[in-house]
């Protein structure tokens, strides 16, 4: 027995002998080397090795364990640990990671473990490729190492400096984002709606200016309609005027009811203005039982709310529906309702469409501030287009256009580009769900998406299917993603 300790004393001594350090990369006298590079690349900073233990036997119950160290401005940060394990330790370890949930959650802080026993037939190479959050103080740092070993009844500590040229290689991924240029629109077309709650008298048709808020409401419609009369950009095609009563009295009465009124409106606005007679047309709405519904639904100090609007939707036929209101609950919120919500019935509504002509980009590009609803989609993308990619400017008019048209699948892919372009990645997933999912585009700008969370495998498969489909954008972001890959990133 005591023999056996000596034998195994004496091979500790020995090995403890071949742990003299070499300045650089080779550790040992040549048995272990650490070649590699620092690399920035957008918010992390890499760490690359190759380290060979090939010539390189650790004693069976021994354990080296290096840990790489980010050095710079007085600070400094690990990276995961390798640990190099004779053959017993390795057994030891890999019972362990079997039977014991603590060893388990250890072993997660090693980059990796191994065997390195002179007996291991695993391939004595370790390629290494960890990453820290960047920090400023990162930059012109270095790499030392630290080394443990463990075993033999003891354990010692050592510190190699400069194991890594202290030079930092700054990459950061600038991909190129695809933007999708939207179809022309031949004929700018536009509608405005607007609604004068005017109030009539019952069983009347005639509108009264100084009757309630009658005044207050035409001065607001007059002043919608007289902006487009006197905007020589559009021209007016059409004035839809429609008229609506509240349900009391019978329904023919107020049929015509809600068609006198249109008509009164229509005769009140053509002496007003100029538009031609034949853009006018009137229809008569009858009840409004849609916008009573619609008040109910707001309404937060109405009596019998949920059984009002139960039956205004589960009868169907309008006289009866009327009646029921009229008598539940004694009539006490049937008086609320004639009092503070049948006059918001008695209503007209106009809606005036229009085309508006085109622009050249360089109107297009003051009018863009003032009134971009003038403007096409595809003329925005145009005033965005005279700008400096990526300037404010540039960002301005995909971001205006998308305030405009947001259910846009172009709008969208542009915004998507923009968000990709400032690193916004939770805006640019939104926006990309509302896009062509089947476009070169698309494809393009998943991959920087992917590129955006280190997703390298899923980037390059992205990007091959956008340039398969003739993404000049996508191919050359496979070019820059396959180059800077090849080296391991």
């Amino acid at each position: 027995m005591k023999k056996i300790v000596k034998i195994q004393l004496y091979i500790c001594i020995i090995l403890s002998g071949l742990f003299f350090r070499a300045e650089g990369q080779q550790l040992y006298n040549g048995r272990l080397s650490f070649p590699g590079e620092l690399v920035q690349r957008n918010d992390s900073m890499y760490l690359r090795m190759n380290i060979d233990y090939t010539n390189l036997e650790v004693y069976r119950n021994q354990s080296l364990v290096f840990t790489p160290v980010l050095v710079g401005s007085g600070r400094r940060m690990e990276y995961p640990s390798v640990m190099l394990n004779g053959k017993v330790r390795q057994k030891a370890w890999k019972r362990a990671e079997v039977l014991d949930d603590e060893t388990r959650m250890n072993m997660k802080n090693y980059y990796a473990i191994v065997d390195a026993s002179g007996n291991s037939r695993n391939n004595r190479t370790i390629t290494y490729l960890a990453a820290l959050p960047y920090e400023d103080w990162m930059q012109g740092g270095r790499i030392d190492l630290i080394e443990q070993i463990e075993g033999c009844g003891k354990s010692m500590d050592l510190v190699v400096e400069n194991i890594i040229n202290a030079h930092v290689n700054t990459y950061n991924w600038k991909a190129i984002a695809a933007y999708s240029r939207p179809a022309s629109e031949e004929v700018k077309r536009r509608g405005d709606r607007f609604e004068a709650y005017l109030e009539f008298v019952v069983a009347r048709t005639e509108i009264r200016p100084d009757f309630h808020n009658n005044r207050a409401e035409l001065t607001q419609l007059e002043g919608e309609l007289a902006k487009i009369q006197n905007d020589k950009n559009l021209s007016v095609t059409h004035i839809a005027i429609s008229g609506f009563a509240s349900p009391e009295g019978s329904v023919a009465l107020n049929d015509r009811l809600s068609e006198g009124r249109a008509e009164a409106l229509l005769n009140y606005l053509s002496g007003k203005f100029h538009f031609p007679r034949d853009v006018y047309s009137v229809q008569k709405g009858g009840e409004d039982w849609e916008k009573l519904e619609q008040l109910v639904e707001q309404s937060t100090n109405l009596p019998a709310k949920s059984e009002i609007l139960n039956i205004i939707k589960t009868t169907a036929d309008p006289t009866q529906r009327q009646a029921k209101l009229t008598q539940l609950q004694g009539g006490v919120p049937y008086r609320q309702l004639l009092s503070e919500y049948y006059p918001k019935l008695r209503r007209s509504l106009c809606v005036v469409d229009y085309t508006v002509r085109a622009f050249s980009v360089e109107e297009a590009r003051n009018i863009i501030k003032t009134n971009p609803r003038q403007l096409s989609l595809d003329e925005m993308y145009q005033v965005a287009q005279s700008y400096p990619q990526g300037s404010e400017a540039y960002n301005e008019a995909f971001d205006i256009a998308i305030r405009m048209y947001p259910n846009d699948p172009d709008a969208n892919m542009n915004a998507a580009a923009v968000a990709l372009s400032e690193r916004d990645a939770d805006a640019a997933r939104i926006y990309l769900n509302k896009t062509n999912k089947n476009s070169a585009e698309y494809y393009n700008n998943e991959g920087i998406l992917y590129l955006l969370s280190d997703d390298f495998k899923n980037a390059e498969q992205s990007f091959r299917r956008g340039a398969d489909m003739g993404s000049s954008a996508a191919r050359q972001n496979l070019e820059l993603l396959n180059t800077h890959t090849s080296t391991g990133y």
